[in-house]
């Protein structure tokens, strides 16, 4: 039975960024299920309606961290931003 991973992960610098869609592309090609919120980002309201769009992208990474069996986070050292932090 095969388990759904939630990949936790900041991704707003170049490193961070690089790491995460690596971690993306060795769990797809190895044929697991996982909710990347990088790739699930919620896009909409963010420009119009900032609130709306912290409270969706809120409840769509809450609901992807329940259903999930495991949790994979990666860490950049001394720092997390609050998003990695609350995950």
């Amino acid at each position: 039975m095969s388990k759904r991973i939630y990949l936790a992960s900041p991704f707003f610098n170049e490193l961070e960024l690089n790491c995460v869609k690596r971690a993306e592309e060795i769990l797809h090609g190895r044929g697991f299920e996982f909710f990347s919120p990088r790739l699930n980002e919620v896009r909409e309201d963010k420009d119009k309606n900032p609130l709306l769009w912290a409270q969706r992208t809120f409840e769509l990474d809450r609901d992807n961290i329940d259903s999930a069996d495991v949790m994979l986070m990666l860490y950049h050292g001394g720092y997390s931003d609050s998003g990695t932090a609350w995950e």
